[in-house]
């Protein structure tokens, strides 16, 4: 009886012993890393021209071989923005009323849209201050997010002045920003 009450209080400080002076709790780490990616994109062709076109009315660019096709050609995904950063003679603007005056729009879907598929709700439309970028979206006004690998064929809707100074071609620089995800 001696042994088992003795085995008894040995058992009893055991457990006491794991209560009062052993830590059971858990502590956590976290780790953080940020990948150095390359964000690489190519837009081919990376001209586009609309050729002789009338005063006052609104022109899409075409499908096929020289619809501009935006490549993600780095490691991660990108999304996108548009600017103009120059325009010759002609003035970027929201209408086409003003002599030398002209609506730039872009987007890109998978196949050429019509004139109507461009809308100012889906920011299709370029903002006006030369060098102020937006978002490049889709049909749907979603803004085009390319993963590795993956293209986009980008297309252009201009509404050419109602009333212009001179008959010399006009160029129109875009610029197309990739932003890494």
């Amino acid at each position: 009886m001696k042994k088992l009450l003795i085995v008894l209080v040995v058992l009893g400080l055991l457990g006491v012993a794991n209560v009062w002076g052993v830590d059971t709790s858990t502590q956590t780490v976290t780790i953080t890393v940020t990948p150095i990616v390359v964000s690489l994109f190519t837009i081919s062709p990376n001209t586009y021209g609309y050729g002789n076109l009338d005063l006052a009315i609104s022109s899409v660019s075409v499908s096929g071989a020289l619809c501009p096709v935006i490549t993600n050609s780095g490691e991660a995904g990108l999304t996108f923005e548009k600017t103009v950063s120059a325009d010759d003679d002609w003035v970027i603007d929201t209408s086409t009323g003003t002599t030398d005056h002209f609506v730039l729009w872009a987007m890109t879907n998978a196949s050429r849209p019509a004139v109507g598929a461009f809308t100012v709700a889906n920011t299709h439309r370029f903002d006006t201050t030369l060098g102020t970028y937006n978002d490049l979206t889709d049909n749907t006004g979603t803004q085009v997010d390319l993963d590795p690998a993956a293209t986009a064929d980008l297309y252009f809707r201009i509404d050419t002045p109602s009333q212009v100074t001179d008959g010399n071609q006009v160029s129109i620089v875009v610029r197309i920003q990739g932003t890494t995800k």
